[in-house]
């Protein structure tokens, strides 16, 4: 089950001066969950222990409020899909796209991005449109944030990856629950790929239709559809072409290296 993440009130609904900052006990250190408030300039400032990003307030604007994660121990096993918590209706619709605000709108993409990468620019859109009280995605909003997007994070096609990601040697996956569930779209082929492997785990070979059917729901996926299984056979096909699996007739077998 994942990480529960609470919601939190707007931001100018607090008081100025009244920011909380995240614990430095070390059981905040060692916590699933850390809390970061994004406030607009002065820029993302980095925790001295563990690389998790803290905001230090600097003016009077309202801060922007997002989750950030702890990188999982294991990342070959399966962990919770955690999401990024963004207080809705913090700003009108209008500021999205007001210069004045883009360093926030830069922050608020990095704190995302950073909590929820790899994910793909569609749910990167579903994520901070809220925060603007946007309830529908346009074409013109995705264009506004793919255009911010640059520099907090590497894109590979649709989906965004952060800075020190390697996309070609990611080892993880995330399992999503239902207030999670994620579009078979907005997974990335890396992290199927590696979701089919840890399914191949305890079963060395399986006939290919069934390992679709297990990697769909290693991922949180309840039934399989004709886009899952397609999206799934994604995943498959990178993970026989990365040489960790290889195809015998009609079956997946795991390649022992």
């Amino acid at each position: 089950m994942p990480v529960q993440i609470s919601a939190f009130s707007r931001g100018r609904q607090q008081k100025q001066g009244s920011v909380r900052q995240p614990p430095a006990s070390p059981a905040a250190d060692t916590a699933q969950e850390r809390i970061a408030y994004v406030i607009p300039p002065p820029a993302l400032v980095r925790a001295a222990e563990g690389g998790r990003p803290l905001m230090r307030p600097a003016t009077a604007d309202p801060p922007v409020p997002v989750a950030t994660i702890a990188a999982p121990a294991d990342a070959t096993a399966g962990q919770p899909y955690q999401v990024a918590a963004v207080g809705p209706n913090s700003r009108p619709p209008e500021d999205i796209y007001e210069p004045r605000r883009e360093a926030e709108l830069r922050t608020l993409v990095a704190e995302v991005v950073s909590a929820e990468a790899p994910l793909s620019l569609s749910l990167l859109v579903k994520r901070v449109a809220p925060f603007y009280g946007i309830a529908r995605t346009s074409p013109r909003i995705t264009a506004r944030l793919q255009a911010v997007v640059d520099g907090s994070a590497k894109q590979r096609g649709q989906m965004l990856w952060r800075l020190d990601q390697d996309p070609s040697t990611y080892p993880g996956f995330r399992v999503a629950g239902a207030d999670a569930r994620r579009d078979p779209s907005e997974i990335a082929v890396e992290e199927i790929a590696n979701a089919a492997a840890f399914a191949l785990r305890t079963n060395v070979a399986m006939p290919y239709d069934d390992l679709v059917k297990q990697t769909a729901r290693t991922l949180g996926f309840g039934r399989t559809g004709e886009r899952v299984a397609e999206r799934m056979g994604e995943g498959i096909q990178l993970l026989v072409a990365s040489g960790r699996a290889r195809r015998e007739g009609e079956r997946i077998a795991t390649v022992h290296v």
